[in-house]
């Protein structure tokens, strides 16, 4: 098998398969001896600021000398993106060799009459490859709840995270956020918690409930003793602890996840691990988290951001503050695209509608009906190529373009603006 061969096959794979349950993933684990035994691990769930935490946490142990694995969910521009160690993604070889041990497994367990789903399957990569390199520790981004996740067959972890909990995915995790807090607190296994310092009532009831009934103490971060020195855009830098911290990610939201990832790294030196501030500093300075508030091109200013849905589009125009703007957006259609056109429609000059070659996506028809019954101008565009000609057609002095919706556009965003930009410095 080759790389491309194991895409296709991971692809493949149904995307949700039968009643939610963690048998097929221990079975699957099985055959495959058990890669998760043993291995000490985060494990972060939540709705939003899961991927921004993950990436703190493990550039934080990997800069303090530990062998660090990183497991995220979804990936924008390379799907190995999805399975790190020391934050470099697998290779296509050895994701390939990996990946044939799993199809192998796989195969056995279709003939006892159960089919994994491409999120186990791609789970089962991750933690087989991390056995393979002899992980210190991996911080482990959940993908969908929590309770019945493929992360969760691990052991009981050092610490277990929940970050912001919001309304998505509701068909499958219910309709409130204290049901939704639910799920996610199912990766809650006894030792101790980290939450989300500016989290909603009603979901950190649950979650304080959750941890009495398993014996989990719960952390959260002191919100008031955290000091936004100042916040760009770009970077997000604060005074927390006692010391500066320089987060290059922009937007407010970064202060709360950037404060979750410290007081899990404060549980882990509870723990016995060696966690010095500077090399924490500096790890954490030194991240690259594609797609949060990322600005891709100098003039005009084109930034991408994967906001989704209403609570994150929420966290990103607060973090635009007074910038004026057009917004190139997407979404999928069982997304509460209505609501983030709503809150987007408030903000922007001009939206401009696209549509993505996939089967989950709505059309520009579908947003753009959606979107004209918040007063905006609204364009429809065939692709984001045609969107970022209309965009730049159409700006003002001083404008920016955000491109958001989908961590799917942004992946196509990224690709065609890459391109754009290589093929000008060779004509240069």
């Amino acid at each position: 098998m080759n790389y491309q061969q194991a895409l296709d096959y991971l692809h493949s794979a149904p995307r949700f398969k039968g009643k939610a349950a963690l048998e097929r993933m221990r079975r699957l684990c099985g055959k495959l001896g058990n890669p998760q035994n043993g291995l000490r691990t985060v494990h972060v769930a939540g709705t939003n600021g899961k991927g921004s935490t993950v990436n703190m946490i493990a550039a934080a142990l990997y800069a303090s000398g530990y062998r660090t694995g990183m497991f995220i969910s979804p990936y924008v521009l390379d799907f190995r993106e999805r399975i790190q160690v020391n934050g470099r993604c697998i290779s296509q070889n050895e994701l390939a060799a990996i990946a044939e041990r799993v199809r192998r497994a796989d195969e056995e367990l279709a003939r006892e009459g159960l089919h994994a789903t491409e999120f186990e399957l791609v789970t089962a990569c991750g933690l087989c490859y991390f056995r393979q390199q002899r992980c210190d520790v991996a911080v482990l981004e959940v993908g969908l709840g929590g309770r019945f996740d493929a992360t969760n067959v691990i052991d009981p972890p050092e610490a277990a995270v929940i970050t912001k909990i919001a309304l998505d995915h509701t068909a499958i995790l219910g309709g409130t956020l204290a049901q939704i807090a639910f799920e996610k607190c199912g990766i809650l296994k006894g030792g101790y918690a980290v939450c989300y310092p500016s989290q909603e009532p009603e979901a950190l009831q649950v979650i304080r409930t959750q941890c009495t009934r398993h014996r989990t103490e719960l952390h959260i971060p002191d919100i008031s003793a955290a000091e936004l020195l100042y916040c760009t855009l770009e970077h997000t830098h604060l005074r927390y602890g006692g010391e500066e911290w320089d987060v290059p990610l922009g937007g407010r939201h970064q202060v709360d996840n950037a404060l979750t990832a410290m007081e899990t790294l404060d549980i882990l030196r509870m723990r016995g691990w060696r966690l010095p501030a500077r090399l924490v500093r500096q790890g954490i300075s030194s991240l690259h988290f594609p797609a949060r508030l990322e600005r891709v091109n100098g003039e005009p200013p084109i930034y991408i951001d994967g906001a989704h849905n209403p609570d994150g589009m929420r966290s990103l125009i607060t973090a635009l503050g007074s910038h004026p703007f057009t917004a190139v957006y997407t979404a999928m259609r069982d997304k509460d695209y209505r609501g983030a056109l709503e809150l987007l429609a408030g903000r922007a000059r001009r939206l401009i509608v696209c549509a993505l070659s996939m089967p989950r996506a709505a059309s520009a028809q579908e947003l753009a009906e959606a979107a004209a019954d918040f007063g905006c101008p609204v364009l429809q565009a065939a692709d984001i190529a045609h969107a970022l000609r209309l965009a730049r057609e159409g700006l003002e002095p001083e404008e920016t373009i955000v491109i958001c919706g989908s961590l799917y556009l942004a992946g196509e965003a990224h690709v065609l603006l890459d391109s754009a930009r290589s093929g000008t410095q060779e004509r240069s």
